[in-house]
């Protein structure tokens, strides 16, 4: 039996979401270098501060989806009658007709489809509940969308979508 599509972590996914951190650090130390010995050096404590109010959310929720789905497989069957997950050696196959419904966990503007203002804002997870076994969690560095037709699909919206 084929596969249909196989999920994992991989590096592109994770650099797509950290893309505007790692260009907002280097921003920061260019201007910080330029800047050495004016008076623009004492305000690059107060770009720093905001730079913190921005950035080191979108890195706890990097971390965080990072050891939800660390060593996780999603496979989905050609037909799409079955998925099966592996997770650090467990492996576990669940049919189609097992799931409940798939909730999508996201921050407003993504939920709403409107334009994302904060990095945090790009980061989202899929709740998958099944009739008889535990929600699997699938978060935005593993796939962008997670739906199957038959099968009942909720966003959940929230300022900021912490596990």
């Amino acid at each position: 039996m084929k596969n249909f599509f196989l999920n994992k972590v991989d590096f592109k996914r994770t650099f797509s979401h950290t893309l505007f951190l790692i260009i907002g650090v280097i921003v920061f130390f260019v201007f910080d270098m330029l800047t050495r010995g004016s008076i623009a050096r004492d305000m690059i404590f107060g770009v720093l501060i905001i730079c913190l109010i921005f950035i080191l959310p979108s890195l706890v929720l990097c971390f965080q989806y990072l050891m939800i789905n660390k060593k996780t497989t999603i496979i989905l069957t050609e037909r799409i009658d079955q998925i099966k997950v592996e997770k650090s050696g467990f492996t576990k196959v669940f049919e189609i007709s097992e799931i409940e419904k798939i909730t999508k966990v996201c921050s407003y503007p993504i939920g709403e489809n409107r334009t994302p203002w904060l990095a945090t804002d790009e980061f989202f997870y899929f709740r998958i509940y099944f009739k008889n076994d535990p929600c699997i969690v699938i978060t935005s560095l593993m796939t962008n969308d997670f739906k199957i037709k038959g099968v009942k699909f909720e966003i959940e919206k929230k300022f900021i979508a912490f596990l």
